[in-house]
């Protein structure tokens, strides 16, 4: 990077930072976590300085930046603080799946085949008619994993009922 370069990414960051700040904080709602992807977006800007110093748009620039990894930020937490599920919080899920692991419906049949959070994922889904959001959120997810989750349960249980006929 040459000095000039240098001098106007400086130029640019001086004059835009606190009001980029602003901006992430509209996705972030935490100052410091909006001041910490705003520093990753220019760093990335450092780091890409010829895409950056071409763009038409900087500002534009920095903003996709921001957002992208405000949204990757969010996932993140969103993920880490639903991946530690209490004993209490799933002990009603215990009950639920007892409830019906002991009686001969097709619930039973499904209960026996698949594990306790796999059980009351699907019937969520498909015998409730929960969406796969509300699901993703009650079990502590986001909606691909969700979705995926019950991709992979339903090939389980299709292998299993092609091995019954």
């Amino acid at each position: 990077m040459t000095r000039e370069e240098a001098a106007r990414f400086e130029v640019f960051y001086r004059e835009n930072f606190e009001k980029l700040v602003g901006y992430a904080y509209r996705f972030l709602k935490n100052w410091d976590d909006a001041k910490e992807v705003t520093q990753e977006a220019f760093l990335t800007a450092l780091i890409r300085i010829d895409r950056f110093h071409a763009s038409e748009n900087q500002q534009g620039w920095i903003k996709s930046a921001i957002r992208k990894k405000a949204q990757n930020l969010n996932k993140t937490k969103a993920i880490r603080s639903q991946a530690i599920v209490s004993v209490n919080e799933t002990a009603p899920f215990a009950a639920e799946y007892d409830r019906y692991s002991n009686v001969d419906t097709p619930f039973a049949h499904c209960a026996e085949l698949l594990g306790e959070q796999e059980f009351l994922l699907i019937r969520r889904i498909f015998w409730e008619g929960e969406a796969y959001r509300d699901a993703a959120g009650e079990f502590g997810m986001t909606e691909g994993a969700c979705r995926k989750r019950v991709e992979r349960i339903i090939k389980k249980l299709r292998e299993q009922w092609e091995e019954d006929r």
